[in-house]
C-alpha cells in the first residue's frame, strides 16, 4: 500500500488534507476494479435472469447516485452494513421498498 496515495494540503483550508492516487495507486485501483467486476459477474451468474436484471439495474442506479454525490464526499468512520441470510439492501420485484 505504500506509495499508492499522495497527501496535499487543501488550498481552501489548510486544516484539511487532499489525498490523491499516485500512478501506482491508479494501477492497483484498476486491477482491483477488474477483479471485483469479475467476482460480481460470477456471483450474478447464479441468479435467475429476472433477479439478475433487477440487481444490475439497482447497482447501476446506486453507482450513478454515488457518482453524482461524489463532490460532497468526505471520509468519516462508518460501520459496514451487515445483512443476514436472505436480507438485501435491494427490494425484489413485488416487494415494498
Amino acid at each position: 500500500m505504500q506509495g499508492w496515495v499522495e497527501r496535499h494540503p487543501a488550498p481552501q483550508d489548510r486544516r484539511h488534507v487532499q489525498v490523491r492516487l499516485t500512478a501506482a495507486g491508479q494501477r492497483e485501483a484498476t486491477q482491483l476494479h477488474v477483479a471485483l467486476n469479475q467476482q460480481a459477474e460470477d456471483l450474478l451468474a447464479h441468479l435467475p435472469p429476472g433477479r439478475r436484471a433487477a440487481t444490475m439495474e439497482a447497482l447501476a442506479w446506486l453507482a450513478d447516485a454515488l457518482e453524482a454525490d461524489s463532490t460532497r464526499l468526505t471520509v468519516s468512520p462508518v460501520a459496514p452494513a451487515k445483512f443476514g441470510r436472505g436480507d438485501s439492501p435491494v427490494a425484489a420485484e413485488g416487494e415494498a421498498e
